[in-house]
């Protein structure tokens, strides 16, 4: 399932209803509650993998200890640094966006892995994008392991899913096509993992984004970058003591 929560996230906010208007299949689930009752059902006939985007998750999950405390439950966090990302989300919208700096999601990937560290039934693991990325048999053969599977290389290549793919059956997909190829063309078309695009660092390895043409835009994308990363790097100390 991709990004199920989206679609209630955006009910439950006037600001991101307006943004994100025409965006979704008109059958998606409007509510926290029917979207996990999809999710449960789903999984009585088998595993089910659900990928979400922090900040659509954070109330739901820091507010429903009997999901998140759920046995069958693993959590997996796949972390990226806010460099990365915030040059990667503004190249989607080519401006800021109100929340863009909530959007970035550091900030709510530590608020939830630090509401139900001890409440998840299962260690919670978690992932480097960059290392996903730039060492992906080394890091997908750490993922397998802890998670007490075999592992196979066939998870390090995949299918061209086509120009005409819409999601629905196989990814749950609650966005309507043009949406959901504007944010996913890249995954939707890959083949395998692919290294890490080098932004911009100066001299002193501080991110300069560069990249971003806007002046005053720049500026913002800078400031973001400062209020998201302490979270960021606090993720990254407890992905050290996990050992993954």
């Amino acid at each position: 399932m991709n990004e199920p929560a989206i679609y209630p996230f955006i009910m439950g906010s006037p600001s991101d209803r307006d943004l994100t208007q025409g965006w979704f299949h008109t059958a998606s689930y409007a509510t926290f509650e029917d979207m996990k009752r999809h999710i449960l059902q789903l999984a009585t006939g088998s595993h089910v993998f659900v990928k979400e985007i922090s900040f659509f998750v954070e109330d739901f999950l820091l507010h429903d200890d009997e999901f998140v405390s759920n046995p069958n439950i693993q959590f997996v966090f796949l972390i990226r640094n806010p460099h990365n990302l915030i040059i990667s989300y503004y190249n989607k919208y080519l401006k800021i966006v109100p929340n863009f700096s909530h959007f970035v999601g550091s900030r709510s990937s530590y608020n939830i892995y630090q509401g139900i560290k001890e409440k998840a039934k299962n260690p919670i693991i978690i992932l480097s994008a960059e290392d996903l990325c730039n060492h992906p048999e080394e890091t997908a053969q750490q993922l397998f392991s802890s998670l007490s599977i075999p592992f196979h290389d066939k998870c390090l290549r995949w299918q061209n899913l086509g120009d005409n793919f819409s999601g629905v059956n196989e990814w749950n997909e609650v966005k309507v096509r043009e949406r959901l190829y504007h944010w996913h063309d890249h995954a939707i078309h890959s083949t395998c993992f692919e290294p890490i695009t080098e932004n911009r660092l100066d001299a002193e390895g501080k991110p300069t984004f560069e990249e971003i043409e806007d002046a005053t835009d720049r500026l913002e994308c800078i400031k973001m970058y400062h209020e998201n990363y302490p979270f960021y790097h606090k993720l990254l100390q407890e992905k050290t003591m996990l050992r993954i």
